[in-house]
């Protein structure tokens, strides 16, 4: 099944601070200057012809040969005015960034699947991306603009699928300590090791974990399903068991040895909302006196598709065939980019009519996103 992110916003100008690269890396070319962006939000950015001056960017300098680099990988970008070989007043650098989550930070791990999950990163979520420019035979990577059809085409979609993630990550958890069964004074590994990380303040015995989460315009009548996902850690090494609940329902329960990490997950029924709301709370089963801690909370639920006063907003589409998606009360000033692979990122310009914006979605065999 195709999966699609569209992700719509306003865009955010570049407020941060420049300053020329000095780290040392093996796809730095040290014959060429490198603008640092740190980057600490999620969204598209613009930097003008006057910022990048400011910075230091020499005259004269052809466009075309702009490059974007994170993590030693070239980054597609858009280029303003870049045709006319010069880079001058009204020209502007346009690209799509994000910060750091906890991707990275599996390395980190022995092994890697040791990792409790990878919405949060260990040290820090500024993400950081390089500028420079090259010889113009060697053209950089450019973003591809693509633009849906004068018909509206495909399977019609009305409705996304919603993601809401709550990260505890409060109180750090030095996770396993060795020999095994030892609680104090024992030994720990200095890489990462399985239980280790941020996670809530440990959870005592008989007092149940709240949480909920609020939905928006939230579509009960649709062939998705709404899912929980949930996931715990131990904190002392002892067999462990606790039960989830929805409101006064028992969903299922976790058991687990030690300093492990399970993830729980189970569909949910109309019933379980009430008033737009998903109240969830975590207890330890009887017998079980150990502590626990929760890793992070996730909530799927299909939602309609009104961007209503939202600055910026990411869509989740499931297709298996050419779609298309009408967005409801989007400025026409807003910018729509395909974020599926983010080494590829694409822009796309839909059919505009009064508030609503028409885009198409082509069907294919790998997970995309929009």
């Amino acid at each position: 099944m195709l999966r699609s992110t569209l992700y719509l916003c306003f865009l955010l100008l570049f407020c941060g601070t420049f300053s020329v690269a000095q780290d040392s890396n093996a796809w730095i070319d040290y014959s060429k200057p490198y603008f640092r962006i740190p980057i600490v939000k999620k969204g598209v950015y613009r930097l003008s012809y006057q910022e990048l001056k400011t910075a230091g960017m020499p005259t004269g300098v052809n466009p075309q040969g702009f490059q974007l680099f994170r993590r030693g990988k070239e980054q597609a970008i858009f280029v303003q005015g870049e045709s006319d070989a010069t880079f001058d007043e009204g020209d502007f650098v346009e690209f799509y960034a994000e910060p750091n989550d906890g991707k990275a930070d599996s390395s980190l791990y022995i092994p890697a699947k040791a990792q409790p999950h990878a919405y949060f990163p260990l040290y820090s979520d500024t993400a950081v991306y390089f500028l420079t420019y090259q010889n113009v035979t060697l053209k950089g990577k450019r973003v591809q603009e693509l633009s849906s059809s004068s018909q509206q085409t495909g399977k019609p979609l009305t409705f996304h699928e919603e993601e809401i993630v709550q990260v505890m990550a409060t109180t750090f958890s030095s996770g396993m300590m060795y020999p095994i069964g030892i609680r104090e004074e024992g030994v720990v590994f200095s890489h990462f090791d399985t239980g280790e990380g941020y996670f809530s303040i440990p959870q005592s015995t008989g007092v149940p974990f709240e949480s909920s989460f609020v939905l928006s315009q939230f579509q009960k009548n649709t062939d998705f399903t709404p899912t929980f996902t949930g996931q715990l850690v131990g904190i002392t090494p002892d067999a462990h068991q606790v039960e989830w609940r929805v409101g006064s329902r028992t969903l299922g329960n976790s058991s687990w040895e030690n300093y492990e990490t399970p993830t729980f997950q189970q569909t949910l029924t109309s019933d379980d909302f009430t008033s737009n709301k998903l109240s969830i709370s975590t207890l330890s089963k009887d017998g079980y006196t150990k502590a626990y801690s929760l890793a992070y909370l996730k909530l799927t639920y299909p939602q309609g598709l009104d961007l209503a006063d939202a600055k910026e907003k990411t869509f989740h589409f499931w297709a298996k065939e050419t779609s298309s998606v009408v967005l409801q009360n989007v400025p026409t000033s807003a910018l729509v980019y395909d974020i599926s692979d983010l080494g590829e990122v694409k822009k796309l310009k839909g059919l505009q009519n009064g508030t609503n914006l028409t885009l198409s979605l082509a069907g294919k065999d790998n997970r995309q996103e929009i």
